[in-house]
């Protein structure tokens, strides 16, 4: 099958300033970045010049230019996804129990990454600002309202502030807090549920909330809920696909285009490396989300759908008998029991 590029990448350059009145802007941060092998030097005839051999396939590297001395592709990559450094693990037996992230446990783990691009935090009393995504967020709510309300909430407040897209409200979760994913970054409280501007596809009467927890929920508009407002957007997604992997240059990901499974929790977190390669790994949780599609709803076009649940490599940090899964055809996340069985997709980063 041909490779096919959807759309065309964006150029994100920013860097954060917050003032002493607690507004925030940016002038130019995460810049893209060269990856990839040089090809080998071309050559030359009387008649016709041959280019090099190419860059790592695995990483994009293009082959050199003709000519003697061809220089070889590169991949140029975005800033990559936000993840948060979740140092917790399980044993990923029955009946789960927390465990150190040494290799007495299935591995790899969310808790046993060391690579993680994390995200670049600036804090005011009320605003917080990702100098990775370019997001700005209003801390500890803006009081309770339906989604309707909500949305006029956020609007209120001028430029383009607005309700927050799951994908959006996912990127500032940190799903290595216990209690609350959105505890130390945005302030809100455990056991609240925050509107998203997603609607559901199959109920216009019903929205979705992301919870305290970290879960996607949908509920009904008409529902009293927290609001909590965004401003800027995200880089738009430089993405190839040719049939066998789907490459994220912005989020510096890689996926395998098919799923493979099902397997139990512990079957699946070594599965990748053992199946693909040391490079391929069960994906974190807020990996998982970038690949779906709300409108749809399921898996971003170029990976195959799948109409159960997907595991990560993230456990739950309140439960240790249950890990995160992503259900895309709904969509939604949430955490299932280990021994349960559930299908996956690899990933690897670029």
């Amino acid at each position: 099958m041909p490779s096919m590029r959807v759309p065309a990448r964006r150029r994100v350059v920013g860097a954060l300033i917050v003032s002493t009145a607690g507004c925030a802007g940016l002038a130019g941060l995460g810049d893209f970045h060269d990856l990839g092998n040089d090809g080998g030097g071309g050559s030359t005839s009387s008649s016709s010049s041959t280019g090099g051999s190419g860059g790592d396939p695995m990483l994009l590297g293009g082959g050199g230019s003709g000519g003697e001395g061809g220089s070889g592709g590169t991949l140029l990559l975005g800033p990559g996804w936000p993840d948060s450094a979740t140092a917790y693990c399980i044993t990923g037996e029955a009946g789960g129990a927390s465990a150190p992230c040494d290799s007495s446990v299935p591995a790899p783990q969310d808790g046993h990454r060391t690579d993680l691009v994390e995200p670049e935090l600036a804090f005011s009393a009320e605003v917080l600002i990702d100098g990775l995504t370019t997001l700005q967020w209003t801390r500890g709510g803006e009081g309770a309202g339906t989604w309707d309300e909500a949305k006029v909430t956020c609007e209120n407040r001028g430029d383009d502030w607005r309700l927050p897209s799951a994908l959006e409200m996912a990127s500032v979760a940190d799903y290595g807090e216990s209690a609350s994913v959105f505890g130390a970054n945005l302030l809100l409280p455990t056991g609240s549920l925050s509107w998203l501007s997603n609607e559901d596809t199959m109920d216009p009467n019903y929205a979705w909330v992301m919870t305290a927890g970290g879960s996607w929920v949908s509920i009904d508009k008409s529902l009293d809920r927290l609001v909590v407002c965004v401003s800027g957007s995200l880089p738009v997604p430089d993405v190839e696909v040719d049939g066998t992997t789907y490459t994220d240059r912005t989020n510096r990901l890689m996926w395998r285009a098919l799923s493979e499974g099902p397997f139990s929790w512990a079957e699946a977190v070594p599965h990748c490396a053992t199946q693909h390669g040391p490079e391929w790994r069960l994906p974190t949780i807020k990996e998982l989300v970038t690949v779906v599609d709300f409108d749809a709803p399921q898996l971003r076009e170029g990976i195959a759908p799948v109409f159960t649940n997907l595991w990560s490599s993230t456990p739950s940090r309140e439960q240790s008998h249950r890990a995160w899964v992503l259900s895309p055809s709904f969509p939604a996340i949430f955490v299932n029991d280990i021994d349960l069985q559930a299908r996956i997709l690899c990933v690897r980063s670029l």
